[in-house]
């Protein structure tokens, strides 16, 4: 992505990229020790400039930096030395998916087109990148059966094959584009849903069949082995997905702090372990 990235900005300034003799030689290098996480070094010499990340989400920023000078009209023999590191470790952005939202109005329903689009997800983490964000936070009331179909329990599914697929190629390439720009994924389902199909096929949860987000949760045996089981198998199934976050209030009305940290233990926390 930083190579990709770095010659897309010189073939716009006229450059023209060669795999052999040059006036230039850009070399781009993780050097994996010594500086901190996400720094880089540029080191222009005569007709060389050396790009060196502390760790592939720094080169990838060290490339950027000089794309950036670049679409400032700096040209190659002009780039200075510069040795840049994070001043935050963690530069997050919360999205709401617009699938069983949070709230349910036609203001979000009218994204559902637009998110199902690789090609937006595409702009929006190169957006994402260009800023120096590091973690895309994915937020929904019931994110599973957007993403798996429950091996247990298939009947918790709305989709048939070919809609399921569709969900996965969505979902596995916003996950494949963010890693590949050095950004972190993380699913946070609220607490506690499951699908209205889930819901009339057990006889739980039948008076949330709508998802409002603050209710009293159902905390039955079988819709902790639900939860716990698609979790394992969501980051089994994505490998590109950096993990999973926690929400402890939606859907846990009625709930204490402390019940609300076991159900947490019990379903996602050793959903995660057993994945």
């Amino acid at each position: 992505y930083a190579a990709r990235t770095l010659e897309k900005n010189l073939v716009k300034k006229g450059y023209t990229i060669k795999n052999g003799k040059s006036d230039f030689v850009i070399t781009l290098e993780t050097i994996q020790s010594g500086k901190a996480r996400e720094s880089f070094t540029i080191s222009p010499q005569k007709k060389t400039i050396a790009i060196k990340g502390r760790d592939e989400r720094g080169l990838i920023y060290g490339a950027l930096s000089i794309a950036e000078d670049l679409r400032n009209n700096v040209r190659l023999d002009q780039i200075k030395p510069k040795t840049e590191q994070a001043k935050l470790a963690f530069r997050g952005i919360k999205f709401d998916l617009p699938w069983d939202t949070f709230r349910h109005s036609y203001a979000l329903d009218l994204h559902q087109e637009t998110c199902s689009d690789l090609k937006y997800w595409e702009a929006f983490l190169d957006m994402m990148t260009e800023n120096r964000f590091n973690t895309l936070t994915l937020w929904n009331l019931h994110p599973y059966t957007f993403m798996i179909k429950p091996k247990n329990f298939p009947e918790a599914s709305p989709w048939n094959d070919e809609e399921m697929k569709k969900w996965k190629e969505l979902f596995g390439g916003i996950f494949r584009m963010a890693r590949e720009r050095g950004i972190d994924t993380y699913i946070v389902p609220f607490n506690i849903f499951v699908s209205p199909e889930f819901a009339r096929a057990h006889n739980v949860a039948m008076d949330n069949l709508e998802h409002h987000h603050f209710v009293n949760g159902d905390t039955s045996e079988i819709v902790k082995r639900y939860t716990r089981e698609c979790v394992t198998q969501l980051l089994q199934e994505y490998p590109d997905l950096t993990g999973m976050g926690l929400t402890l209030g939606e859907g846990m009305g009625g709930m204490t702090p402390q019940q609300r940290e076991d159900w947490m233990k019990a379903t996602i926390i050793e959903g995660m372990r057993l994945a």
